[in-house]
């Protein structure tokens, strides 16, 4: 997943708490992570700039985002 495909699903991201998770193309769990809004923290992943070298190489792991409210 790159960081465009994320800014492609974040119009559907509810700006509420829940859970969420990063999957990876075999539909395994890669990272689960809560949020009081996951409109806002989702979108933090999209700030190359601001990602560690371990949540980017996830990012570029991951083929789809599921979420929880």
């Amino acid at each position: 997943m790159t960081i465009e495909i994320i800014k492609s699903k974040l119009p559907t991201i509810p700006k509420v708490s829940g859970v969420y998770k990063f999957l990876d193309v075999n539909r395994e769990v890669l990272y689960v992570g809560k949020a009081k809004n996951l409109f806002k923290r989702i979108s933090s992943y999209t700030n190359k700039n601001a990602l560690s070298s371990r949540i980017f190489r996830m990012i570029t792991l991951a083929h789809d985002i599921e979420y929880v409210i």
